[in-house]
């Protein structure tokens, strides 16, 4: 719900002691958001290469999709590996389709020079893209799962 309308809710509370939250905002963030600092450089990942899977991934995505969308399987599935030293990371189909879909990837490959890079960054908890346009965030641990 939006902080707005649930404001707006509060004030307008009828003698009943009801008090309308207003909308479900679905689309919103759920859970923590990442923080600002603290990531740790790994390694970069051609952003053609990036590009390519993304297409490689639509393509089975329309091959193996229903209406429901892709298989939750390829949209977890690790697709490419980044590591570092000891620390190995596995960046799932989930973030290259995000790259591309929210436009933080030109969608043609014409349109990405040859040095253009994705750069992969961890924290403890979060994993993170940044290319050229924007950055994508996942959490890392599991969704049930939060430690501090």
């Amino acid at each position: 719900m939006a902080a707005r309308s649930l404001a707006h809710g509060l004030a307008t509370t009828d003698a009943s002691g009801y008090v309308d939250p207003g909308y479900s905002m679905d689309s919103a963030w759920r859970g923590g958001l990442p923080p600002e600092s603290g990531f740790t450089y790994l390694d970069d990942v051609p952003a053609r290469v990036m590009l390519d899977l993304a297409h490689r991934g639509a393509r089975l995505a329309k091959e193996h999709g229903s209406s429901a969308g892709p298989p939750v399987s390829l949209l977890d599935q690790e697709v490419i590996q980044v590591s570092s030293a000891d620390v190995v990371v596995g960046l799932p189909m989930r973030c290259v389709f995000a790259l591309t879909a929210m436009g933080f990837l030109p969608q043609s490959a014409e349109t990405i020079s040859a040095d253009e890079l994705i750069r992969v960054r961890i924290s403890p908890a979060w994993l993170r893209l940044d290319a050229r346009f924007g950055s994508v965030y996942r959490h890392r641990g599991h969704a049930a799962l939060v430690l501090r």
